[in-house]
């Protein structure tokens, strides 16, 4: 299936910027920018513990708050729409993460995390290996502790928090590698 997004001008919000829900968003497009744009790119309008969306619980709901599918398909009336969508990351209030937390790597969802023993042996990092990597946070893994008492490092890009909010997920089929390539290092995930 092929969707045709038309190159005309387009909107880029959270679905509480413009008047706090996706209802109230669509009367102010109608208002006072009628006929200004034809394509809506929705940021994370899923519920989410953090990050304004960007940590979701879970992405087949709209966060009540902002309104429901309905909402969207309303919007779709009018407009192109594309909601963001992030499959690298997760909430760690996710059932998925939360059940890795209670039952570790027996969880069905364990292969889902980038635990750093996939990336390392032993899962301790070599610092040269960080050093080539661009941090936005003081390291790019955090620390949890399981039901089982044990900790667990995982790889979260992002988050202010530590233990981050938000989790990494592995979204490869087969092995983890990497390739050094001058002063940059990439992972093939």
């Amino acid at each position: 299936m092929q969707i045709d997004i038309p190159n005309k001008v387009q909107l880029i919000s959270y679905a509480d910027s413009l008047g706090g829900n996706l209802c109230a968003m669509r009367e102010t497009l109608d208002r006072y920018f009628p006929s200004l744009f034809q394509v809506l790119h929705i940021l994370p309008p899923f519920p989410s513990s953090g990050d304004r969306g960007f940590a979701p619980l879970c992405y087949t709901e709209i966060e009540k708050t902002f309104g429901t599918w309905d909402d969207i398909d309303a919007l779709g009336e009018q407009y192109s729409i594309l909601v963001d969508l992030m499959v690298n990351h997760i909430s760690k209030h996710s059932p998925q993460f939360q059940d890795f937390l209670c039952n570790g790597r027996k969880s069905a969802f364990s292969d889902w995390f980038i635990t750093l023993d996939k990336l390392w042996p032993g899962g301790v990092p070599n610092q040269n290996d960080l050093d080539m990597v661009y941090l936005m946070r003081p390291r790019p893994y955090s620390e949890y502790r399981t039901m089982a008492g044990n900790i667990e490092r995982i790889w979260t890009t992002f988050g202010r928090e530590d233990p981050s909010e938000q989790i990494d997920l592995a979204t490869y089929q087969g092995c983890i590698s990497y390739s050094e390539n001058g002063n940059h290092m990439s992972f093939t995930i």
